[in-house]
Parts: structure tokens; C-alpha cells; sequence
């Protein structure tokens, strides 16, 4: 792709990526850079808009059609590019003691669903490994959830603690006795038709026959779990007032307080998710159906949010929020900060703050 001239954004992203980048040729990483320059600066995926938004030599269809060729390059193994980051956020949360991983999904585009497994960090989630599944509805399978988290476990330092949250998409008996195998502790929510047997039970009885609204938290420690599989784990009950549901968890964590203090991490991964869309890139309107073109997409997208995450960390801890955020509060997430920060610095042509990756020692409220 001929473009001219090489931009400010264009070289610090260049810089980043290079480093993880050794297994692709200079030309797919040129495409790579250039595809999160123009989603940032477009705040969209959509390719026309991301041509639009490049100084090229080259008429916007060119650009379009060498940017959906690298979309769908085979050559470009994505979890090949992507490992090393996400080795390193691991290295990194495992050194702070602070090793949360969040499994979810969500619906994006036409008729797909991106399934990720992402790291809990300063009320977001940042992305370390996902797949597409080729339809909208429906839940992804549980050998799915597994062939990822068996992945991800490779990445982890030996010396890794593990918490792992995940809604009732999340919590079959598979993947628990895996997360116990693995020393993994867990929260999982459950649904309210599973059925359980409890200690002082006679038998099976379905969650939504056990009372729980006005009864504070219920913690239910030796539980039988679903009749097919007579899982033992744990399971804690919660309906917070004014909730139309309770929650049901599953977990292998020996007190409610430990439970009541991990599972909201889970929420921090609609935030991302929120920030990958309409705060951020529009992710959710892109017309691409294919699932590999999808994966590619996501990789770009996955590699500006964390270098935008870590550049509103940067900016708060030297004291420079107030440059795009409240003096008296802070009303912008890190990711906003990092998104508004980059367009001041661009604007006013000043050099962008270094460093790909946030600090996890950050103490929060700096």
C-alpha cells in the first residue's frame, strides 16, 4: 500500500507492534498498523471508513481492497502476533498478585459471536485470547471454552494464582472439574433450572425452588451440582434488592465473603467490551462475516486497546489527567483518557508518551 507521508501515529504504533511482530513480513505489519491508524482515527472498522481516515497515494478502494486481503492473508497467524503480548500482561499480573481472568461473549455484526478470555485490570478487562463462532444465537460449546483456557494456561508463569469468572454460559461441570485440576479457583454463575443437592436436602431440588429473597447471601458449602453430573463444588445464592434475579454461583472458594469479593470482577468485561464498541470502534457494526477476517480484526482492535489503556495509566500517574479529564474527579475510564490523550498530543503535534503496556502496580487514584 502506498502511503504517504509516514504519520506520527502511524510510527509510535509501528514501534509497539514491532517487537511482537516477528512472524510477519514487512508488508502484513505495515497493513497492521495502518488498520488500527485508521480504526482510531475513523472510530470505526468499517474498512471504507479506516481508508478514509489514511493519507494515501493510493483512491480509497485500493486501500479497502489491500486491507481486506490482509484480513484475510492465512499467513497471519493471529495468536502467533498476539501471544507475546499476552504473555507479557500475564508475566506482569502474576508479578502484582492480581491474576483474574474473565471468560465472556457478545454478539457483534451480523451472525457472529466473539468469545474472549481477558484479564481484570483497573475496572476493565484487558484481551488475552478469543475465537469467533459462526452463528448469533445460542451458547458456545463447552470444548470451546476449554481449547481456549487450555491455551491461555501455557501462557501463564508457573507461579500463577488464578481466579476465573464467567457468567452461566461458563459454569457446566466440564470446565469446573478442568479449573479444579488446574488449581484454578473459581466463581461461575449458574442457572436458576439447575438442579443441586444440598447437605440438608433429600434429594435433588432446581435452584429456583430454594428461597433466597430477603435472605441475604446463602452459601451452601459440599453441594451435588446438576443430577447428570453430581459435581461436588460449592454454591452461594444472592437476590440484591431491587434485582429482578438472583445470582447462583458455583465455586471452589471456601467462604461467601471470597466469593462476594471475586464475581464482580465478571462486570469489568462488558466495560471493555463496551469500549471496543460504541466508546471506542464501533466493533459491533462491522459487515464482516467471515470468522478468520473477524479474528484478524480483533487483533487490531485488541492491540490498540491495550496501548490506549496503558497510555491513560501513563498520563494519570504523571499527574497530566487533567489534560483531558476533570481536575477535581475522574470521570473518564483509563482507555478514554489514553483514546483523548493521543488526539490532544496529534493535534498539538507533541510526542506521544512511550510504553505499550500498563502498570499493574498502579495505585489506583493517582
Amino acid at each position: 500500500m502506498e502511503i504517504a507521508p509516514i504519520t506520527a501515529l502511524y510510527s509510535s504504533l509501528y514501534g509497539e507492534v514491532v517487537p511482537f511482530a516477528e512472524g510477519l513480513l514487512d508488508s502484513q505489519l505495515g497493513n497492521l498498523v495502518r488498520l488500527m491508524e485508521g480504526m482510531y482515527e475513523g472510530r470505526s472498522v468499517h474498512l471504507s471508513r479506516i481508508a478514509s481516515n489514511l493519507t494515501a497515494r493510493a483512491t480509497n478502494g485500493s486501500v479497502v481492497a489491500q486491507l481486506n486481503r490482509f484480513l484475510g492473508n492465512p499467513k497471519v497467524e493471529v495468536r502467533g502476533v498476539y501471544e507475546g503480548i499476552a504473555k507479557t500482561l500475564l508475566r506482569k499480573a502474576t508479578a502484582a498478585g492480581q491474576v483474574i481472568l474473565i471468560m465472556d461473549c457478545t454478539k457483534v455484526g451480523f451472525s457472529a459471536q466473539l468469545v474472549m478470555v481477558s484479564l481484570a485490570y483497573q475496572g476493565r478487562a484487558l484481551p488475552l485470547i478469543w475465537t469467533w463462532l459462526p452463528y448469533r444465537k445460542g451458547h458456545s460449546l463447552t470444548a470451546t471454552q476449554v481449547d481456549l483456557l487450555t491455551t491461555l494456561r501455557t501462557w501463564l508463569p508457573v507461579e500463577a494464582q488464578v481466579a476465573f469468572v464467567g457468567d452461566s454460559e461458563f459454569g457446566r461441570c466440564w470446565l469446573q472439574e478442568e479449573l479444579t485440576y488446574w488449581g484454578w479457583k473459581y466463581a461461575l454463575r449458574q442457572s436458576r433450572q439447575n438442579r443441586v443437592w444440598r447437605r440438608q436436602d433429600k434429594g435433588f431440588l432446581s435452584l429456583d425452588q430454594i428461597e433466597l429473597r430477603g435472605q441475604g447471601i446463602q452459601f451452601f458449602p459440599h453441594t451435588l451440582l446438576t443430577e447428570e453430573n453430581s459435581l461436588p463444588t460449592h454454591v452461594l445464592g444472592y437476590w440484591a434488592d431491587g434485582e429482578d434475579t438472583p445470582w447462583w454461583l458455583a465455586t471452589n472458594l471456601d467462604t461467601p465473603e471470597a466469593v462476594m469479593a471475586l464475581y464482580p470482577y465478571r462486570m469489568w468485561t462488558e466495560e471493555m467490551f463496551g469500549d471496543m464498541k460504541g466508546n471506542g470502534f464501533d466493533l459491533e457494526t462491522t459487515h464482516l462475516r467471515d470468522t478468520d477476517k473477524l479474528n484478524r480484526l480483533t487483533l487490531a482492535v485488541s492491540i490498540l486497546y491495550v496501548r490506549l489503556v496503558a497510555l491513560g495509566v501513563e498520563l494519570t500517574k504523571l499527574g497530566r489527567a487533567r489534560e483531558v479529564d476533570r481536575p477535581d474527579r475522574r470521570d473518564l475510564s483509563f482507555f478514554r483518557r489514553g483514546f483523548d490523550f493521543l488526539k490532544r498530543c496529534l493535534k498539538l503535534k507533541e510526542p506521544i508518551l512511550p510504553g505499550f503496556f500498563p502498570d499493574f502496580n498502579l495505585v489506583y487514584g493517582s
